[in-house]
Formats: structure tokens, sequence, C-alpha cells
């Protein structure tokens, strides 16, 4: 559907190749002016001289210059005269209104968008304690990302500036923990990958069987995708492509997940496909990292949450009384505020009674 802006273009088209023509028609009446002058002066220096017969033909000539002059002329005022060049500055200045308008909604809806993320992140992080079942353990993985990514998932039309409805969103990521039910002596938690589902309208989730860090070697939609997703994880910056599902463009969107803190190598991507070929804003980038940061957060969080959960169930079954498991757990949280090495360690006295409780089973 053409805007005000096309219809401005194509009136402006119109001016541009009229005032071409009325640079032709300008020339040539300088062209009859210069003649009829010329005309004028032989005619009267013919009389004067007795040439009776070259004076008449040139003194009717002139009149016949003259009159194509004149219709020249008036052609020229009337093309003037007619054309609404107003108009142009009018349809000119509705267009950019009517934009204005539509990138101060978008705008605002994407500050509401983000402020949502950040109160779901904080209602999901904050109740983490050690003798609780916090949220953010309970929901699980899926229904936890997408509540801090709700309306990113729900309303990506606004956020990308388009009227169609169709999108598949998701992300990939690195480092997941995965809940351990059961005690094991030996057990040490292994990160994961995978991809992480969150809508799909356009059907492509039965293409995300591949892992970004092994090669593909199918040459249809997947590798397309793992092309996609691989550049954006290598290269930490959002990467775009247009690709055809089912005979219609497509347009996938992906863009990496920092880490808590850090911006050298992502914890992964988040991608969205449009099922349509569209023009990408110049501020999606940095929106898309603002949402990458909220979801690394939770990620965290999430991690935190699992790890804690597993030592409560440890240190139960290894007979470790309630109050040393709330020590060990204090312990933690305040050397995570306070301390900068990597790897936290209990206090010395707790560390005893859990050296003690594990010597003993």
């Amino acid at each position: 559907m053409k805007g005000l802006n096309d219809y401005y273009q194509n009136i402006q088209d119109y001016f541009d190749h009229g005032q071409k023509e009325s640079k032709i028609l300008t020339n040539l009446r300088s062209v009859l002016l210069i003649l009829f002058g010329v005309a004028s002066t032989i005619s009267i220096n013919q009389f004067i001289s007795g040439s009776n017969t070259s004076g008449t033909i040139f003194l009717l000539l002139a009149p016949l210059i003259f009159y194509f002059y004149s219709r020249i002329n008036n052609l020229l005022v009337e093309k003037e005269e007619k054309f609404p060049i107003k108009l142009l500055d009018n349809l000119k200045a509705v267009e950019e209104l009517d934009r204005t308008k539509k990138d101060l909604i978008r705008k605002n809806n994407i500050d509401d968008y983000l402020d949502n993320s950040i109160t779901a992140l904080n209602l999901n992080t904050c109740d983490i304690e050690y003798n609780t079942d916090p949220k953010i353990c309970s929901q699980g993985l899926k229904n936890g990302l997408k509540s801090v990514l709700n309306d990113y998932v729900e309303r990506p039309n606004y956020i990308l500036n388009t009227d169609n409805l169709k999108f598949s969103v998701g992300l990939y990521l690195r480092n997941i923990m995965v809940e351990k039910k059961e005690y094991e002596p030996d057990f040490i938690f292994k990160p994961n990958s995978r991809f992480i589902k969150l809508r799909d309208d356009i059907g492509i989730n039965e293409h995300l069987n591949f892992k970004l860090n092994e090669p593909i070697n199918s040459k249809d939609i997947s590798f397309a995708l793992h092309t996609v997703f691989s550049d954006t994880y290598q290269h930490n910056k959002m990467k775009t492509k247009c690709i055809d599902i089912d005979e219609i463009g497509n347009t996938i969107i992906a863009s990496p997940i920092q880490a808590v803190c850090e911006s050298s190598e992502p914890i992964g991507i988040m991608y969205v496909i449009i099922n349509d070929q569209i023009e990408i804003e110049g501020d999606l980038e940095n929106i898309n990292q603002i949402f990458g940061r909220i979801v690394s957060n939770w990620i965290d969080k999430y991690n935190e949450c699992i790890i804690n959960k597993y030592d409560k169930l440890r240190y139960k079954e290894l007979g470790i009384p309630e109050e040393i498991i709330e020590r060990d757990i204090q312990w933690k949280q305040n050397c995570i505020s306070g301390c900068e090495d990597e790897i936290i360690d209990l206090d010395e006295e707790t560390q005893r009674i859990v050296d003690q409780a594990i010597s003993n089973n």
C-alpha cells in the first residue's frame, strides 16, 4: 500500500519532468524573441533602402514569430500558476508528522515492554533464598524465560515496526543447569546447551535440530538458520538474513545474549523470524541487547537456584543440620557481594562439619 510519501514522490517526479519541459519552452521563447528582433530590424532596413519585396516578407514573418512567442509565454505562465507546488510541501509535512507519531508510539511501547521485563525479572529473582523454593526454580526454564520476555514474545510487531503478526521467537542458550532431584555422591553439574522455543507461528521449530558448535550438512532451512545463528554467536553481533520458507520471503533476526557484566563472549542468542521481508529499524540492535541482558541475569539466577536446591538436598542426605545449611548459603551470598574469586568456599567451621559428614557417609 502506498503512503503519502510515495504519492509525494510521484508528484515530485511529475514536477521535475515539467520543469525540464519548461526549460525547453523558455529556451524556445528566447530564440523566437531573438528571431522577432532580427526580422523586425531587417524589415525596417529593407523599407528604408527601398527593397519592398524583402521587407514585406520579413514584415509578415515578424507578427507570426511574435504570435508563437506569446503562446509559449502563456503556456509557461499557466504551468507555473496551475501546478499546486504547495500541495507537495503539505503532503510531505503530513507524512513526516505521521511517521513521527508512529515512532513515538513505538518507543513508548518498547519502554513499557522493557519495564515489564525488568519487573518480571525482579519478581522472579528477588526471593531466592536457601530455605525456600523460589518461583524461578519452580516455574521451569521455558515458562520463566517467557515471563520475562512476555511482550517481546507476544508483541514483537511493535518492536520491529511491522503490521505482520506471524513470528517465531526463541533462544539458544549455553551453560544451562539441569535440575537434579536425587542425591548422587559423585554428581557434578555439567552445563548443557539447548534451544528454548517460545513462539512458532511459522513452523520453524522442526528445523531447529542442530547445535551451534557442530557443523551441519543440510542445505535446507536448517542450514540457513545455523549460518545466521553461528555468525551471530561467533561475531557477537546482530545478524539478519532473508530466506524463503514455503515460497514466502521471511526475515531472520538473531542477536547475541551477553553474559552478566561481560560483553566479550555471549552465552547464547535470541532470534525472531518474521513471515515477511521487513526493513530493520536502526535501534533494534540496542533494544535486543537490553532484552538479552535481562535474559542473562535471569539465567544466572536460575542456575544459582538449581545449584542451591541440590546443595540443600545433598546436605540433608549427609545429615548436616539445618542451621549449618543456612550458614552455608548465607556465607555464599555474603561472598558473592564482596568477593572477586569465581570459586566460593565455605567458611572454616561449616567446611569442617561438611567434611565430617561426607567422611561418615
